[in-house]
């Protein structure tokens, strides 16, 4: 994992007070008081101030990563230039705009991502885009290392802050140190069975998140995104993730079934390394 500078901006206001004014001549106005005097007709109005409404906003479901799975066209990529902080916002009032979030760590100030950077993340890919007036996911990216992380550690939404725990404030400061194997038959009849068994081990001092993006090239396909593997390990434990293929072997054709070649391929990219494993398909017995 590489270092990485800070990012830091400043937060912006979380509310602003809305004045308007009517006039007599405004066909919404208030009715108006009129009073005689000498003949003459003296029209008054009364000015109006609309109470801005309330906002009322909460935070559920924080995952902490020390990278985030991009999609590329058609495949899973690992995006490893910081750490990255994953939110899910629930607007329970009124209406609060994605730039009215913040996360505030040891006096540095941190945006949510938006635009591109925002829209390529594979967690955009699961239904969680955010609306202003229901919430969705709120996204932060973080430097890759950070020494030190106090109590203060907070993320600001409208209406109120959630403040990081005190495991996630140390995961912030770690870095994940992950052995992985990504294990698939050398072959597999036509009319078997087919699965991915992706193991993970922690060797680190403390529980960690481990990233990880599976693919398929092949067959009938350049290439697909398979499963996003983003286990939480406790420290010194492994995590172990079967995925079921079998549906793929229905897509080998006859003439390619037990020709000695690969018939489909598995990619496993993590932020250290890629792993690849292939299979043949071969004739049932």
């Amino acid at each position: 994992m590489r270092r990485r500078s800070y990012l830091a901006v400043a937060a912006s206001a979380l509310s602003t007070a809305v004045a308007g004014c009517t006039s007599a001549g405004d066909r919404d106005a208030d009715p108006v008081a009129e009073s005689t005097t000498n003949s003459a007709t003296t029209a008054t109005t009364e000015t109006v101030t609309p109470s801005t409404p309330a906002v009322s906003t909460s935070i559920q479901d924080v995952v902490l990563q020390p990278a985030a799975l991009d999609l590329n066209v058609d495949y899973l990529t690992v995006r490893d230039d910081g750490q990255y902080l994953f939110a899910q916002a629930t607007v329970e009032e009124g209406t609060a705009e994605l730039e009215e979030y913040a996360l505030r760590i040891d006096g540095e100030t941190h945006q949510p991502l938006t635009g591109h950077a925002r829209r390529r993340l594979w967690r955009m890919r699961e239904g969680r885009e955010y609306a202003p007036d229901s919430g969705g996911l709120v996204a932060f990216e973080l430097p890759g290392s950070i020494e030190a992380v106090d109590s203060t550690a907070v993320l600001a939404h409208p209406g109120g802050e959630y403040r990081l725990d005190a495991e996630l404030r140390k995961r912030l400061t770690a870095t994940p140190e992950f052995a992985v194997d990504l294990s698939v038959p050398e072959t597999v009849a036509a009319d078997g069975s087919l699965s991915v068994t992706v193991t993970v081990t922690n060797g680190g001092d403390s529980p960690a998140r481990f990233v990880g993006g599976l693919n398929r090239y092949g067959p009938r396909v350049a290439s697909t995104p398979v499963e996003a593997i983003r286990p939480l390990v406790p420290a010194g434990e492994s995590a172990t993730r079967a995925i079921d293929q079998t549906r793929v072997l229905a897509d080998t054709s006859d003439e390619e079934v037990g020709d000695g070649e690969s018939d489909v391929k598995f990619s496993l990219y993590t932020p250290a390394r890629s792993e690849q494993r292939s299979v043949r398909v071969v004739d049932s017995a």
